[in-house]
């Protein structure tokens, strides 16, 4: 910027106009005479009417600049530097309840705007040693109500009032999240939560190193947010149609809707959900491909501290084709493959399916096997116990 200032002021050490010239303008990162920017941000966000700029320093570690209020390019290293204690490594940040998040692999802190220079900030502090996530895009935060998803190593974990519970929503699926390769590049893990759906989205490379991701794993969370109210939808392949590349909120403003969008990691069709409401006659079209389908339900009955024979189940679904259920212990170490269902795009009756199973809970899976336009939409079901009769519905 231009600086009206006499080099005769400017010279005199003692000039209050001097000294507010020095900290205001000649102290900024400024590009360089070849146009090079002072530093190169690996993700950027807004907060309380800053910009913060996240990034690798000369030395090696990492920080986060945060700009002036108002003035998202006001930037000094002496004043707008943020570090964690022992400059341990920020991978990614979000926004909750007016307070700005960092994440690192295996640890949470926070701190607050106290609208005056970062510098003076109380330094952030840690809401959590254990978890974090080594991925920038392992974060998926509801600013608005006040929550965040972080994908941690060890699981999928709902941060809430600055608290992560004691057991991430994937406890029941751990087999599937260790199969989670974190030694990708970065951004191949992406955590992405649709409220609108009640459902969060893990993209992730399974088994080995991918350059995107080759699965989806998705829970339905409209029963709650706890390990044990959570409906895993299960590890949706994306071998079919090549690797993902990114996953989007997208508003639809003909059928004002949000919809999931997922790009392929190589050349081909940008996919997107459906939903009955906008009226698409290839609501279920699959392109004559065979998909996966795998829904799996949160713990019925409700957890119990005794076994108890769990005789049948009731549920209640519409689809097309052959879907199979499966009963799974509670501990996920036995299962047993039911009799399968012969979905109708309007059952005249939901059928109860008998099982055999002792355990402290159970839950149900539900399958299309992978056969082309066999698709199914779970409303709720009926787990029935001996001498007792539990009712869940969705």
């Amino acid at each position: 910027p231009d600086i009206a200032l006499a080099d005769v002021v400017l010279a005199s050490s003692s000039s209050t106009e001097a000294v507010t010239a020095s900290k205001n303008y000649f102290a900024l990162y400024s590009q360089d005479s070849a146009g090079a920017g002072p530093f190169s941000p690996f993700k950027v966000l807004g907060y309380s009417d800053r910009a913060v700029y996240l990034t690798l320093l000369s030395d090696g570690t990492s920080g986060a600049f945060v700009s002036n209020k108002g003035a998202p390019q006001w930037i000094t290293l002496a004043s707008h530097l943020i570090q964690l204690e022992e400059k341990r490594q920020i991978v990614t940040a979000c926004v909750l309840k007016g307070s700005l998040y960092f994440f690192g692999p295996g640890w949470t802190y926070v701190c607050s705007d106290n609208t005056s220079l970062p510098v003076t900030w109380v330094p952030p502090q840690q809401a959590d040693g254990r978890i974090g996530t080594p991925s920038v895009s392992g974060v998926s935060a509801n600013s608005s109500l006040g929550y965040a998803w972080v994908g941690d190593t060890t699981g999928l974990y709902l941060l809430e009032n600055g608290i992560y519970p004691a057991l991430p929503i994937s406890h029941l699926n751990q087999s599937e999240w260790d199969r989670i390769n974190w030694y990708g590049p970065q951004g191949s893990v992406e955590v992405q939560d649709f409220p609108e759906r009640k459902v969060v989205m893990v993209k992730a490379p399974l088994d080995s190193i991918d350059a995107y991701g080759t699965h989806l794993l998705v829970w339905d969370y409209s029963q709650g947010k706890t390990w044990d109210k959570v409906n895993f939808c299960g590890t949706w392949d994306g071998d079919s149609f090549a690797s993902i590349g990114a996953l989007a909120r997208v508003f639809n403003p003909t059928a004002k809707l949000w919809e999931v969008y997922m790009s392929r990691g190589t050349l081909g069709k940008v996919l997107r959900s459906k939903s009955a409401a906008a009226g698409d006659a290839s609501l279920y079209n699959d392109d004559a491909l065979g998909y996966t389908s795998v829904y799996r339900s949160a713990a019925l009955p409700p957890v119990s501290p005794e076994p108890r024979q769990i005789i049948a189940f009731r549920p209640r679904l519409l689809g097309n084709g052959a879907i199979t259920p499966t009963v799974y212990t509670l501990d996920n170490t036995r299962n047993h493959v039911l009799a399968p269902i012969t979905a109708s795009s309007a059952p005249g009756k939901f059928p109860l399916i008998l099982a055999d199973v002792q355990s402290e809970g159970a839950f149900l899976e539900f399958s299309n096997g992978g056969v082309a336009d066999a698709w199914f939409s779970v409303a709720g079901y009926e787990c029935f116990v001996a001498a007792d009769e539990f009712v869940m519905q969705r």
